[in-house]
């Protein structure tokens, strides 16, 4: 089981009460895995609390419309029968947003055209969610992200963040732009991550693998020398796809 998963279950109440004490020790002394249990929990509660309250909201008014519209009894049926048909269509929706979420990195391995796929995604994580305010329109990109509609989602995220000032919309943007096959652009936007970013490591992986679909093999080199020391594994796979 993935820490995600197993963070998933904790979440939702599934774990045994050995699992879960066995999880909560391990919680006080992991600081990654604290970083991952807050990401989640906020998406969901995100998701929850957004989502749910707006769709809900939505589904409300509809039925206070049909209440004050529909006068016989053949029209309250056909009332009935709408108003069930757009309930199932809300839950779709936010199964849909609930799913892709937390399958969001997997979606990205599979969009992705990295010749390195097999090196690079080993741990891809988890996205950094938004403040508040920013939560439905970063979602609503996400969405479009996951129907290949990448410009679209590329365009809603430079709107949330037009200075760059965001790490966290900066990557997903480069992903974007990535995935729709700008690499000159991607590559540009990878620049702009905060040295001290946690996209950092994400960053360089990336800049390698554009660098090698331009046909920049010694600048690829250079770029892969920066994580030699603290992730010397993956650094030796690199090198060795660089050197064959």
């Amino acid at each position: 089981m993935t820490d995600q998963e197993l963070i998933d279950k904790y979440l939702t109440e599934q774990l045994t009460t050995e699992e879960k004490s066995a999880f909560e020790l391990r919680l006080k002394d992991d600081a990654a895995l604290q970083v991952l249990f807050e990401e989640i929990r906020e998406l969901q509660t995100a998701i929850e609390t957004h989502e749910l309250k707006s769709k809900f909201n939505a589904i409300f008014k509809m039925d206070q419309a049909y209440k004050t519209d529909q006068s016989n009894t053949e029209a309250k049926i056909i009332s009935i029968k709408s108003r069930f048909h757009y309930l199932k269509y809300v839950a779709a929706v936010l199964l849909l947003i609930a799913v892709g979420w937390f399958g969001f990195q997997d979606g990205l391995k599979e969009k992705s055209t990295l010749a390195l796929s097999d090196i690079i995604y080993q741990d891809p994580g988890l996205p950094t969610p938004m403040s508040s305010t920013k939560h439905y329109e970063f979602y609503d990109a996400m969405v479009d992200y996951k129907s290949d509609d990448f410009l679209k989602a590329y365009n809603k995220w430079t709107l949330l963040d037009p200075e760059n000032t965001n790490d966290t919309i900066v990557y997903y943007r480069s992903m974007a732009l990535l995935n729709n096959g700008n690499l000159e652009e991607a590559e540009a936007l990878l620049t702009k991550l905060d040295t001290d970013s946690k996209f950092q490591e994400k960053k360089i992986l990336y800049t390698i693998d554009i660098l090698i679909k331009s046909n920049k093999i010694t600048e690829a080199k250079i770029e892969l020398e920066k994580i030699k020391n603290s992730k010397p594994d993956l650094y030796d796979q690199l090198n060795n796809f660089l050197t064959n």
